[in-house]
């Protein structure tokens, strides 16, 4: 007896629970539609629910698990996981089988909606236009937005998806209704419903310029490697310039090598000019259970590259980074290592302008040492044109303070971020003394220290650009505000 007969495998002759509904008759689905089946499993959980969602739509399977906000209408995915299986019989056995695990949840409902048909079966052969794609290619900005609005016409004209999806976006629209329809259309076997391993899509003239990719689980069948590889094959995905990752492994020894091989490795590689690795919070991972694992030996595939953020704890090393077109770098650590330090104060990226370091605790693993900073304060340690420099979330900020102080960089500086760290009481003297060197400066991050309300107000008065917020409590032994 199939599962859509029988609601959870009960027998006929069992009475429906009083807070549940029976089954009912499901006619076909309405022409020109495509039936989606829902198992929706509830717990309260004030102030909203916990929820479990099970969902078959043709030949694939989806799985969610999530908290409603019932007073603000927020939802947040904790979990997801789904799978294209070779055939709807498949499809509808993992349905069969996963819809009637009802374990403790306290409420179970069945609904079905019928989802227009994609007016494209599968994924159709991309239309191809050379001269288009170069114009595009080479455009930014306005420029390419233009380009955008002439490509999208002749896409439409071929009949190729990403011109009608594109036409929406140019006319102000949401394209959330038109990928629930074709998204397999656009995007093949990959997930791109809400919760998705593909998500935070960035759009520019019509089309799609940014995405983030995650493992949403550790049942996830794609791994973020396999995922990164399918995505940069994709037709749609031929403009992306900006790519956001989340987690390789959940369990430790995280290692985003393999996926910055995988990007270093397509088509899109020399166009790329923003990689992130940081879409991860505390409930998946801490900081300090993060490593970076090996990136090194493939920098040079990014020709465009001009912001890299990394964020994670102690193991791995970023390599040599001889990035000429990189304007931004930012590495996130509660822990940091003395090589992976080494490798940020001897790199080569003669036009960066945005430098932010967090050092991080040596309880956790972090055996950065203030020495290390010595030669790039020197006169010609430090790239000439920039212009915010952050020692973040260091617990040497004190010892590394003479450097800075005395170094030509902070002369052509406009910002300066000494957030997270152990700054107090006892160091106001030493910033007041600065101050003909630090009030020139436009902004002078001290957030996150340990200074008291007295010290807040005499640095603010001598420094009415600085930031002075959430200042922490004073212990006998001062940590950074980031270590686990």
């Amino acid at each position: 007896m199939g599962f859509l007969g029988s609601l959870f495998g009960k027998k006929k002759a069992d009475p429906p629970k009083a807070e549940e509904k029976p089954p009912q008759p499901l006619g076909p689905p309405a022409e020109g539609t495509r039936r989606v089946s829902v198992v929706r499993f509830e717990n309260d959980y004030p102030p909203g629910l916990n929820w479990r969602e099970v969902v078959l739509d043709g030949r694939k399977h989806r799985e969610s698990y999530g908290f409603t906000n019932t007073n603000t209408g927020q939802v947040r995915v904790h979990e997801r996981s789904g799978r294209a299986f070779e055939t709807e019989d498949e499809a509808l056995g993992a349905f069969d089988r996963r819809g009637r695990e009802r374990g403790n949840w306290m409420r179970a409902t069945q609904s079905v909606r019928d989802v227009p048909n994609s007016k494209w079966k599968g994924t159709p052969a991309p239309a191809v236009n050379a001269e288009h794609e170069a114009v595009l290619d080479a455009a930014r900005g306005d420029a390419f937005e233009a380009a955008g609005r002439v490509y999208a016409d002749w896409l439409v004209s071929q009949n190729d998806p990403r011109g009608e999806l594109a036409a929406l976006l140019q006319a102000g629209k949401s394209p959330d209704e038109f990928l629930a329809v074709n998204g397999e259309a656009l995007f093949g076997d990959l997930d791109v419903t809400i919760g998705a391993e593909i998500s935070q899509f960035e759009w520019q003239g019509g089309l799609l310029r940014g995405a983030a990719l995650k493992r949403q689980s550790l049942d996830s069948e794609w791994n973020l490697e396999a995922l990164s590889a399918a995505f940069l094959k994709l037709p749609v995905a031929r403009f992306v310039t900006s790519l956001r990752f989340g987690l390789e492994n959940y369990e430790g020894g995280n290692d985003w090598g393999a996926t910055l091989g995988e990007v270093a490795a397509s088509s899109r590689a020399g166009a790329i000019r923003s990689l992130a690795f940081d879409f991860y919070d505390r409930d998946e991972s801490e900081i300090s259970w993060t490593s970076v694992g090996a990136l090194g030996g493939r920098w040079h595939q990014f020709a465009s590259l001009e912001r890299l953020k990394v964020r994670a704890g102690a193991g791995g090393s970023l390599g040599e980074l001889n990035l000429p077109t990189l304007r931004e770098f930012v590495r996130e650590s509660g822990s940091l290592n003395a090589n992976e330090l080494d490798e940020i104060v001897t790199a080569k990226w003669p036009n960066l302008e945005r430098l932010e370091v967090w050092t991080g605790h040596p309880g956790y693993g972090g055996d950065s040492n203030v020495g290390q900073w010595r030669a790039f304060f020197a006169s010609g340690g430090f790239p000439s044109k920039l212009k915010h420099f952050g020692l973040v979330n260091c617990p040497y900020v004190i010892e590394a303070w003479p450097m800075l102080i005395d170094s030509p960089l902070l002369a052509q500086l406009d910002s300066l971020d000494l957030s997270r760290g152990v700054l107090g009481d006892d160091n106001v003297e030493l910033l007041l003394q600065a101050a003909p060197k630090l009030s020139k400066l436009k902004s002078l991050d001290l957030n996150e220290n340990v200074f008291s309300w007295a010290s807040v107000q005499r640095l603010q008065a001598a420094f009415p650009n600085a930031q002075l917020h959430d200042q922490r409590d004073a212990e006998p032994n001062r940590y950074v505000a980031v270590g686990e």
